[in-house]
């Protein structure tokens, strides 16, 4: 290692659960996590669409891409 370098990490420990860590760390998204309730549920208008924010959209689709052996 380089001089003048330092390796850190930060450890946490949380409530042992058979739930995936990426579901852990998404739960904590509370606007996401609405917007896949309203998703599942009932169907939706043009016009709902268009009100929702396209990043929340955006970060829905990434979810449904991520790797779930987290």
């Amino acid at each position: 290692m380089q001089s003048g370098k330092t390796i850190a990490f930060v450890e946490q420990e949380i409530a042992s659960s058979e739930q995936p860590a990426l579901e852990f760390v998404l739960d904590g998204d509370v606007q996401l996590r609405q917007l896949e309730k309203t998703l599942a549920g009932e169907q939706h208008d043009a016009a709902w669409f268009e009100r929702s924010s396209t990043s929340s959209l955006s970060m829905a689709m990434a979810h449904r891409r991520a790797p779930r052996n987290c």
